[in-house]
């Protein structure tokens, strides 16, 4: 993505709309099918465009899979982290696993950026009413996330036509880093699920696994 990895130099999206857009023009053409769209916090928002996306172009995703991602209705406010003074102090009130990180000056200038076009776009992102998706959702949220409760998960049950199934899990919000046991055999059983066995509409099921380690 712009303003990130190997492409750091390119100037970070600033709406979320046309990054979206953006990536969907780059994978639009899947190498390998079924696949299955997958986002970790506002990239579970991503996730969630690009299956709209390719519905759309009449490619079915096998399902969707959320790590500590909030229905964007249920986000809380995020600073816009303009004020160099305050922005760190910012981010750490946010998520306090950015502490560490935050100690390295040369690396809060590289990463400053891209993080202000986040919270912006994050801030501004509504998902259009009724554009529900027509596959299963699988939502994965830590027990100690400071940012992203069970219950904020539970709302993208009403964003598809298929089952919803919430699973909370051991970890904080960097499931996608920290994977534990449990997290890896409910992606593993979702991943194993017979293509189209999900697709009927069903009641949220909800499954606590934090203990199950």
């Amino acid at each position: 993505m712009p303003g990130r990895g190997p492409r750091r130099d390119d100037p970070p999206e600033s709406n979320f709309e046309k990054l979206c857009d953006r990536v969907f023009s780059e994978i639009r053409s899947p190498a390998h099918e079924p696949f299955y769209c997958m986002g970790s916090s506002m990239g579970g928002w991503m996730a969630y465009e690009i299956a709209l996306r390719f519905e759309h172009i009449g490619v079915l995703p096998s399902g969707l899979i959320m790590l500590s991602s909030p229905m964007p209705n249920a986000r809380q406010q995020l600073p816009e982290l303009d004020n160099p003074e305050t922005g760190v102090a910012d981010i750490i009130g946010i998520n306090p696993i950015f502490e560490e990180v935050m100690q390295y000056p040369e690396l809060l200038e590289l990463i400053l950026p891209s993080m202000q076009a986040d919270f912006r776009m994050c801030n501004a992102y509504e998902p259009s009413a009724g554009n529900m998706v027509n596959i299963p959702i699988l939502g994965l949220a830590g027990i100690d996330d400071p940012l992203v409760t069970p219950d904020a998960t539970l709302g993208w049950e009403a964003l598809t036509t298929a089952v919803f199934d919430l699973t909370v899990v051991s970890g904080a919000h960097d499931l996608h880093e920290r994977p534990t046991a449990a997290m890896v055999d409910r992606v593993s059983s979702f991943l194993a699920a017979p293509h189209g066995s999900m697709v009927e509409r069903d009641v949220c099921s909800w499954h606590h696994q934090a203990t199950a380690e």
